[in-house]
């Protein structure tokens, strides 16, 4: 699979017992940049001017939203193929983040670790083996019962409300 929304397979080998995957380099996973976007802005101005928290928290969300709709894109393109894929361990250290492409219009956000996705097809097709991280399962996964691409959308929520600061499970 090629494509801009998905971290590209460089190549692949054997040493002794170890297999080695080879992959474009991303700077950061979307864990480390939520982690890095709340130091950063989570921090009151010492002399409580307004305007400096009110500038940091619009940039903030701005942030947040760009992220969000890089990972909304990225997602749509693995549930629109001809053959949908359900990524089934979406997190945040599954979602990579590369700098120094946004000037030249590139996809930034890219899903990584395809190791439980598995190909869906409507033809009445369900799943029902749990995969994944239990933090971001959607419940009808974990309750191990019929799940289809939304398990991966219910993910992307709980995802999108660490982006933009919520605590989801308060």
């Amino acid at each position: 699979m090629r494509s801009d929304f998905v971290v590209e397979f460089r190549s692949a080998w054997i040493e002794g017992q170890k297999l080695y995957i080879q992959t474009e380099f991303c700077d950061y996973n979307l864990r480390q940049i939520i982690d890095i976007k709340y130091r950063l802005f989570s921090a009151k101005s010492s002399d409580n001017d307004t305007s400096v928290v009110y500038v940091l928290a619009l940039i903030d969300y701005f942030i947040a939203y760009e992220l969000f709709e890089e990972l909304t894109k990225s997602l749509n393109y693995l549930h629109t193929l001809d053959t949908p894929i359900i990524h089934r361990n979406l997190k945040p250290e599954n979602i990579l983040v590369m700098k120094n492409v946004i000037d030249n219009g590139q996809q930034f956000v890219k899903i990584c670790d395809f190791g439980y996705a598995k190909p869906h097809d409507y033809s009445g097709q369900s799943h029902t083996r749990d995969k994944g991280d239990i933090t971001y399962m959607a419940p009808e996964v974990v309750r191990s019962k019929h799940y289809d691409l939304k398990s991966d959308i219910y993910s992307l929520g709980l995802i999108c409300g660490e982006v933009f600061g919520v605590n989801v499970y308060s």
